[in-house]
């Protein structure tokens, strides 16, 4: 609980550097401190957040808020993965999950029916977390609403960066680098920021003599 709550500003920094929120918010929220290589700005705003969770509602509140947001995230996150693995099967991928299609849907079918019964369990458990998990659920639809219709009319596909300052990661990041021709034709509204590998050696250094 503690973990997801305080933890999450790397996600939303990462979710700025993907342009996932309007571009004036994307370009704040994904600043990172020179000297201590965080993310600031996204630290500051999820550490008010939390403090408003913290103070408006209680602890078993908020533990069941956290199961059905998380539940949600993850209905989310393997239904994207369903939808790739359908529409763009040989889309080259870091790692692809072997069994197939039919395989897919059985694996990830699983834990979105355990989830599916995780949220009907936490919302029937009291008004106010139904209330509050409504609110988030529609408040959430509306802002995805906004963004899309007025910041995003033409479609939202994000982008790639590649950027690593981790060797191992440089030589992994070469994936990326082979997307498939017909994947981006089939995207045109993609945007794919390609930079040579680089090492942020001030902070390399910083790192470094905190252990050494």
């Amino acid at each position: 609980m503690t973990t997801l709550l305080a933890t999450t500003s790397r996600s939303l920094s990462g979710m700025g550097t993907l342009n996932a929120f309007p571009t004036f918010f994307s370009k704040w929220i994904e600043r990172y401190s020179e000297r201590y290589g965080t993310p600031v700005n996204a630290i500051v705003v999820n550490t008010i957040v939390t403090c408003i969770l913290s103070i408006t509602l209680s602890f078993q509140t908020l533990v069941q808020l956290d199961q059905v947001l998380y539940a949600l995230r993850l209905i989310m996150i393997l239904a994207a993965f369903l939808k790739l693995r359908l529409k763009q099967p040989f889309l080259e991928r870091p790692y692809k999950a072997p069994g197939g299609s039919c395989a897919a849907v059985l694996w990830a079918g699983v834990p979105i029916a355990f989830s599916l019964f995780l949220i009907v369990m936490a919302m029937t458990g009291g008004s106010l977390i139904f209330y509050s998990s409504v609110a988030v659920i529609v408040g959430t639809l509306i802002v995805s609403y906004i963004t899309v219709r007025f910041f995003r009319p033409d479609g939202f596909e994000g982008e790639l960066v590649e950027e690593y300052e981790d060797a191992d990661m440089q030589t992994y990041g070469t994936i990326l680098e082979m997307e498939s021709a017909d994947w981006r034709s089939l995207h045109p509204t993609s945007t794919f920021i390609e930079r040579p590998p680089k090492i942020n050696h001030k902070r390399f250094e910083t790192v470094r003599g905190l252990f050494c």
